[in-house]
């Protein structure tokens, strides 16, 4: 059976979001071995959201590819009588034989589905000599006339038949000639020009659900959640079965809510449309869907609310919610990894006699050296001044390269560094979309910078900033301003900072107080002032005060065989943050644990980068 799957879908920059949740929920329940081709008729999208887009490759690996249309060719579509909701985009679906010329099987989306399944099984099922396969439309009525009437949301299109049989010609025929008489847009036109020619599918795949009622089968355990009609899910007082799916996937994308927002959709307006709908049509009352619907919406949310398990969370932590307080247990399974490594990593006498990492966790650390290579080159292209830090810096001095169980990179860098090199690696994800910035949210909404490959969630780079203090200090100074920013780090009112949007809003807001407050907004008055580790998060790491000439003039270091940049006094830096940083430490173990269950597409992706 052909693992390679064609997926199309449409939108202007309007709906662009929506096809990202779309595309989102695809990769997250492809199988291992499925082969994805997502084809996007581009009616208009910014490069912002396409670049968001080509972001959801970090979810499995997968060819998304953006296909222009001219839209002047649908213009006299535009006055064709149909649902308000339904935009020009949508007609884009006639015209794709020859939109997609080298393609001849193809499954075509709504931007408003959910996908909760691989899509191998739909996309090879048997059509025979039928153009066109989907589920029957929940509009019965329609069937009366036309017994294969078809929902037009989700489509397998065998095009290599269409073009054979000139269907994209005979859709345009057809809506000219009965221009002023069609009511359900490009549903009505593939319908009546395949009137009973169309394969019919099993319902599972298309499961339809309109306002707040499922109406169609497979109530538990659906395929494809399709939201039709002019209440969608995104909306804020929209009341949808299922409605929580949406959500679901949306936080997965690069347009996830915060948690204030993610509230205010999914609780305050789902009760708001609930009510709506009762006052707005209380016979429903009476109907037992509607109670069914009710049940699965708000009762089991209710009770995951008070109490659940989510033991699937990640392979370090399964997750408690108790009464909507969340709490993180380590799972057994993460706990004897751990202990049995620690065992081994303990067994050695010298911390330079432990051997490097094997298998999977030095696939990564391979894959991640690669990503600090054009990080490298990319700094120096732009004349940008940075170093090893942390566990970066500790592998190069003990170990020439990664500490056998870490994988991933730490970087230092001055704050005017940090903030040019944010606007430069902006502008370089546009011309390699396999790359995305991005601000790790960690520590209570504070951020640093973490830089990512959109093909493997295991490759990134963590960004650290550093501020200058006005003067020198002697070892009393630099005791106390590391004491007033520990204490200001640890302050409750950093919450506030929840109302900034960006990374930029939290800086300037720095600028104006953490100066005033620690920095006493005084210039800088030597050549050679103290440098500490910058506060755009609350670590509550005392000692990450330097002296200018512990960091400065760089040093090259060897790490993995290639030269870095690294502080003129490493020992000084390592001693700060790890005391006795030559000894074996007793949490010698891997604090990631994403090595431990690489898929294939996963790994295929980590060799091509390393190659």
């Amino acid at each position: 059976m052909d693992k390679k799957i064609n997926i199309c879908l449409s939108c202007d920059n309007n709906y662009a979001k929506y096809a990202g949740v779309v595309i989102a929920s695809i990769l997250k329940n492809a199988g291992t071995d499925d082969n994805l081709n997502i084809y996007i008729l581009d009616g208009g999208i910014g490069t912002d959201n396409k670049n968001k887009i080509l972001s959801l490759q970090s979810i499995k690996n997968c060819n998304i590819q953006f296909v222009e249309v001219d839209k002047n060719k649908f213009l006299d579509f535009k006055g064709i009588t149909t649902h308000s909701y339904i935009s020009l985009p949508a007609y884009y679906r006639l015209k794709m034989p020859s939109l997609l010329p080298e393609i001849d099987r193809i499954i075509y989306f709504d931007c408003d589905v959910i996908v909760e399944k691989s899509l191998n099984d739909l996309f090879n099922i048997e059509m025979g000599n039928h153009a066109i396969a989907g589920v029957p439309d929940i509009k019965k009525k329609m069937q009366k006339t036309n017994p294969t009437y078809t929902n037009s949301g989700i489509l397998v299109m065998d095009l290599k038949n269409m073009r054979e049989q000139d269907l994209e010609s005979k859709f345009f025929e057809y809506a000219k000639e009965h221009y002023n008489e069609i009511v359900c847009g490009d549903q009505e036109i593939i319908n009546q020009v395949c009137k009973g020619e169309i394969l019919l599918i099993d319902s599972k795949w298309n499961v339809q659900i309109s306002n707040f009622l499922n109406r169609s089968d497979y109530t538990k355990c659906p395929y494809i959640v399709h939201f039709i009609g002019k209440n969608k899910p995104w909306q804020y007082t929209s009341f949808s079965y299922r409605k929580d799916l949406y959500y679901k996937y949306l936080q997965i994308t690069p347009w996830r809510l915060n948690k204030k927002d993610l509230f205010k959709y999914r609780i305050i307006g789902e009760f708001i449309g609930f009510f709506k709908y009762i006052i707005h049509r209380p016979l429903f009352l009476f109907r037992p869907k509607f109670w069914c619907a009710f049940y699965h919406t708000y009762i089991e949310s209710f009770i995951r609310f008070i109490f659940s398990i989510d033991k699937n969370n990640t392979q370090k932590h399964s997750k408690i919610t108790l009464f909507g307080i969340k709490f993180k247990i380590l799972r057994k399974e993460y706990l004897n990894e751990r202990k049995q490594l620690s065992e081994k990593y303990n067994r050695y006498k010298s911390i330079e006699d432990i051997p490097p990492a094997i298998g999977s966790l030095r696939l990564i650390q391979k894959a991640n050296l690669t990503f600090l290579k054009y990080f490298d080159a990319l700094c120096k292209e732009h004349n940008i001044t940075y170093w090893l830090d942390f566990g970066t810096l500790l592998g190069a001095v003990r170990h020439k390269g990664f500490i056998p169980w870490d994988d991933d990179i730490d970087i230092g860098m001055l704050r005017e560094d940090y903030e040019r090199f944010i606007e430069i690696f902006s502008n370089e994800c546009e011309k390699h979309p396999k790359f995305q910035i991005a601000y790790k949210n960690n520590h209570k909404e504070m951020c640093f910078l973490k830089i990512m490959s959109n093909t493997s969630e295991n490759v990134c780079i963590d960004v650290f900033p550093y501020d200058k203090y006005h003067s020198e200090l002697n070892e009393n100074e630099k005791k106390e301003l590391s004491e007033s920013i520990a204490k200001f780090t640890k302050l409750k009112w950093y919450q506030k900072f929840k109302k900034f949007k960006t990374v930029n809003d939290i800086c300037s807001h720095f600028k104006t107080v953490t100066k005033e407050k620690i920095l006493k907004n005084q210039q800088i008055t030597t050549d050679t002032p103290a440098i500490f580790m910058g506060i755009d998060f609350p670590h509550k790491w005392n000692n990450k005060v330097y002296d200018w000439n512990t960091i400065f003039p760089l040093n090259n270091i060897v790490f993995e065989n290639t030269e870095f940049p690294a502080p003129q006094r490493p020992e000084v830096v390592l001693r700060s943050i790890y005391g006795n940083f030559m000894s074996i430490p007793k949490d010698s173990y891997p604090k990631h644990t994403t090595y431990m269950s690489l898929d294939e597409m996963e790994t295929k992706a980590l060799e091509d980068m390393v190659k």
